[in-house]
């Protein structure tokens, strides 16, 4: 019920070209840390859910990451259309993401997903959908939109502030999407995307790069998804770490007032301001 509350073996970057060159092609980043059989279930439920539109699928495995996750993203790389690259600036999500941005920038989108089954790989062809019927240079998985969407086994303190959060953001930020914390997105890889200074290191990365993207214009849109609980591990995102999602809200607000703030929230000697 639906509620609403580089190492041996890798291989270089691919950069493969879809068959169709009309296709939208869609490079994945996969972080992970510690999962296991929820890799393989992911991995697989993406390509059949992106069929023709998967470039590759680049897995960002944590130095940390025990011996069986390292052994399970080494053997899913042998596969043409996976990748597998050692996270290399540790710790965090923050720098996972922005490491595979970065390797995934002749992709002609850039899809984000989390390896631990919380998020249901089979939306991944709505938000492809959208980005091509809408024109669309961000698509956000929505947790909140009515219909489809929703939460299965979430935490209800959590579900509670996260509704709070984002109405507000929603206000503040000045847009329609109902979903502002979440890493599930589809972005366009337009060159701004690569000048952006992503600065999160830990999960308030899911709030940065999609907040940021609005700030520069990306023209958004979302679909519906349901979370659901993972099945193995424990997450590595305790309710403390809630407050850094204010914090780095807070601080691209107020950098997003002045030329000067929006100057700081790319890389150096960028001018798409």
């Amino acid at each position: 019920m639906v509620s609403k509350k580089q190492s041996p073996g890798i291989r270089p970057t691919k950069n493969m070209q879809t068959k169709d060159s009309n296709l939208l092609s869609v490079g994945v980043i996969l972080p992970v840390f510690d999962e296991t059989d929820s890799i393989s279930e992911v991995t697989g439920k993406l390509e059949q859910a992106l069929g023709p539109h998967l470039e590759e699928i680049l897995i960002i495995v944590s130095p940390k990451s025990q011996d069986e996750t390292k052994k399970i993203c080494a053997e899913l790389a042998k596969k043409k259309n996976i990748r597998m690259e050692i996270q290399e600036d540790n710790p965090g999500l923050g720098p996972a993401i922005k490491q595979g941005m970065a390797s995934l920038k002749g992709s002609g989108a850039i899809l984000w997903i989390d390896s631990d089954g919380e998020a249901d790989p089979a939306t991944a062809k709505l938000m492809v959908e959208a980005m091509v019927r809408k024109n669309a240079d961000l698509v956000v998985a929505s947790r909140w939109l009515n219909g489809r969407a929703g939460f299965i086994g979430y935490d209800n303190t959590k579900f509670f502030l996260n509704y709070w959060f984002r109405n507000i953001l929603k206000v503040i930020f000045m847009t329609p999407l109902s979903e502002l914390t979440y890493g599930y997105k589809l972005f366009r890889n337009k060159p701004i995307l690569q000048q952006m200074n992503w600065e999160s290191r830990w999960h308030d990365i899911a709030t940065e790069t999609t907040l940021k993207p609005l700030v520069f214009g990306f023209k958004p849109a979302q679909v519906p998804t349901v979370w659901t609980k993972r099945k193995e591990g424990v997450s590595k995102n305790p309710f403390k770490n809630n407050f850094r999602y204010v914090y780095r809200a807070a601080q691209i607000r107020l950098l997003s007032l002045t030329r000067a703030g929006r100057r700081k929230m790319l890389k150096p000697r960028s001018t798409n301001l």
